[in-house]
């Protein structure tokens, strides 16, 4: 019997295998481990593969947006380490993908597979060429890391592993973007949905995508966001699986000292206007997260603001109108290197936070760092992914593994496209896969494709969560198993009834998922 089962478990650097941890994910995983693939072409073996290896990582987050929109300054922040590349060098080239593993390395990996080895930088930062690990594989001769120029035809993607924890629980893929100006990694700049080949097949690997706006709503982002998501991620249009951030919102505000608290109102009415493809728009200030987030800040620079903090505010002021005025400002004694530094770091706006919070009695490191933190929107993000997207990655991961198995059927051979059609339609009916179809039924609801009045909305929303039984059904904490199960029972009597009734096939395919909710709730309190 040909199976999957020796491509059956991803592995990580340290060579340890991981599982499927969720009860989704487990399914869909070992229905495609028991798949009979004798004879089957290798190209659809191969993706088969790479669906089932993908039910064993971590939920996989895509980073993408328009270039120079500040992607790999937030993936950064949320791995609070400065690594990926925040300048113009090579690696903004290539999608980057960041796991977790030992011993920390960068491995190069080329398009036939193989993998070249290449060294952090002495501050732990990607490189900035990689030349070393490429030249001689491309020309074929021994050339220095002056000349080697890359061989981008050969170049895959770079695979960062890192001893970091938050890359236990996802792995965060950092794209070059949209628009960029390099040849390769750029797009035709009038197609809409024109990302470079291989972030656009990152993002089609990818169970959630952050999409990164810069500065404002640019007159295609609503459509970009909306039809790249419905084209190039795994889970159709889903808002729980797509965030956008409105990052550098400070560049919206002259001289706020609370640009994302200013930026909230926009960012709502964002929301709307995407509410049918993404779960919010977050404002986010990502060099202010990256800077507090990394340690990037240091005593000294703190010692130079409370200097700055100190001298005529008047001057200051003015100083701090425009950034050549604060670089050739003398009034603090730092040297130019270190306000340019400073505004590296934070830029003038966390430059008038942190000044702000010294003249207002604050003094020391931890101080200035809760400060820019709490005013970068970084905070929100972190809780969005936590509440929105880690919460649901049993179900996101399954839902993309299923929807990879249909795309896969019909791009294969008739008798795989049988087998595969199969495993789906079998997995679609399973008790332990009902949570996927809850997650649809509950993105129909919030992106207002199905109504139902306000009472159901919310009954919908409760018995979907993640309350105990009592709370799923809307019962009190003393309530006794009988009263559950009655609960349960007449919920699913009172559902089906709305579906048999309803005339819109929309509300009655909801209708129909939450009456069988109910009945699954009413068969596990039955065997219990």
């Amino acid at each position: 019997m040909g199976s999957l089962c020796r491509v059956g478990s991803a592995e990580t650097g340290s060579g340890r295998p991981r599982r499927a941890t969720g009860p989704c994910g487990t399914q869909i995983a070992d229905a495609i481990d028991s798949l009979d693939t004798t004879g089957w072409h290798a190209t659809v073996a191969d993706e088969l593969a790479t669906i089932r290896a993908g039910l064993d990582e971590p939920l996989r987050v895509a980073v993408t947006g328009r270039v120079n929109a500040g992607k790999s300054t937030i993936v950064n922040a949320l791995l609070h380490q400065r690594i990926a590349a925040t300048d113009v060098s090579e690696c903004t080239k290539y999608v980057t993908w960041f796991r977790y593993g030992v011993p920390e390395r960068v491995d190069v990996v080329l398009s036939d597979g193989s993998r070249r080895p290449v060294a952090l930088r002495p501050d732990g930062r990607l490189p900035d060429r990689l030349g070393g690990a490429l030249g001689p594989a491309r020309i074929g001769d021994e050339l220095d890391d002056r000349d080697a120029e890359p061989a981008d035809p050969l170049v895959d993607h770079l695979e960062v592993f890192l001893s970091n924890s938050s890359l236990e629980s996802l792995t965060l893929i950092d794209t070059p973007g949209i628009a960029s100006t390099d040849e390769r990694a750029g797009v035709a700049s009038r197609e809409l949905l024109a990302l470079d080949h291989d972030s656009r097949s990152a993002a089609a690997r990818a169970d959630v995508l952050v999409f990164v706006i810069a500065g404002g709503l640019q007159h295609d982002d609503t459509r970009f966001v909306e039809s790249f998501h419905r084209h190039f991620t795994g889970l159709d249009s889903s808002p729980f699986s797509t965030v956008t951030v409105l990052n550098k919102v400070d560049h919206l505000f002259d001289r706020s000292t609370h640009p994302v608290g200013e930026a909230g109102e926009w960012c709502d009415r964002m929301s709307r206007q995407l509410r049918n493809a993404v779960a919010a728009v977050v404002p986010l200030v990502g060099l202010l997260a990256e800077t507090a987030d990394t340690g990037a800040l240091t005593h000294t620079d703190i010692e130079a603001l409370t200097l700055a903090s100190r001298t005529d505010p008047r001057a200051l002021d003015r100083a701090l109108l425009s950034v050549d005025r604060f670089v050739r400002s003398d009034l603090f004694g730092a040297t130019p290197y270190q306000r340019e530094r400073l505004l590296e770091l934070l830029d003038l706006t966390g430059a008038r936070m942190v000044l702000e919070a010294l003249r207002d009695g604050g003094s020391g490191l931890a101080e200035a760092v809760a400060v820019i933190r709490g005013r970068s929107g970084v905070e929100t993000l972190r809780r969005l992914i936590g509440e929105r997207v880690l919460r649901h990655a049993d179900v996101l991961k399954a839902r993309a593994a299923l929807a990879g198995l249909e795309r896969l059927a019909y791009r294969a051979a008739p008798h795989e496209r049988t087998s595969l059609l199969d495993t789906v339609d079998a997995l679609q009916v399973d008790p332990t896969m009902h949570r996927v179809r809850e997650l649809g039924a509950l993105q129909r609801l919030v992106s207002g494709e199905v109504v139902f009045d306000g009472s159901a909305h919310l009954e919908i929303e409760r018995l979907f969560g993640d309350g105990t039984l009592a709370e799923r059904l809307g019962l009190g904490s003393t309530a006794d198993h009988n009263a559950i199960r009655r609960a349960a029972i007449a919920g699913a009597q009172r559902w089906r009834t709305r579906a048999s009734g309803e005339p819109f096939a929309g509300r009655r395919e909801v209708a129909e998922i939450v009456g069988r909710s109910y009945e699954l709730l009413w068969q596990q309190l039955s065997s219990a």
